[in-house]
């Protein structure tokens, strides 16, 4: 069944625990997506003079999202430059499906000011270990 994006929610909360505390007026999010890495193994004398290779690490990749300005929660995501926080997508599907991982903001952008814009502005969380998801 398709849905739409709309009663998707945002979440953080402490490192290592579940995030509970709403960001509120979120107007996008965008889940980078995960990788793994490949480490090449390829020997001088490769069979078939093919390269092989290994699975490496896992990258969690990246969680960016656009809210609509309030002065108060702006100052508090501020606030979490260079902290590990816990971070959780609620998707808006009947079964409440979850993307969940610890992370560090690496941007928080200024909002741009004009005329007869809404006030906006960015955030770029890097994901910190293996992220999760619960369907």
């Amino acid at each position: 069944m398709a849905n739409i994006g709309y009663a998707t929610f945002l979440y953080y909360g402490t490192a290592g625990m579940a995030a509970t505390t709403e960001i509120t007026n979120v107007k996008s999010i965008s889940i980078g997506g995960v990788s793994v890495g490949s480490v090449d193994t390829t020997v001088l004398q490769a069979t078939n003079a093919a390269k092989t290779f290994l699975s490496g690490l896992i990258d969690g990749g990246e969680i960016t999202f656009t809210i609509q300005f309030d002065g108060t929660q702006y100052a508090t995501l501020y606030g979490f430059l260079r902290t590990t926080k816990s971070w959780q997508v609620t998707f808006p599907d009947t079964g409440a499906a979850t993307f969940a991982s610890d992370g560090f903001i690496t941007n928080i952008s200024v909002p741009t000011l004009q005329n007869e814009d809404e006030i906006v502005y960015d955030i770029t969380v890097k994901l910190t270990g293996k992220p999760v998801w619960t369907a």
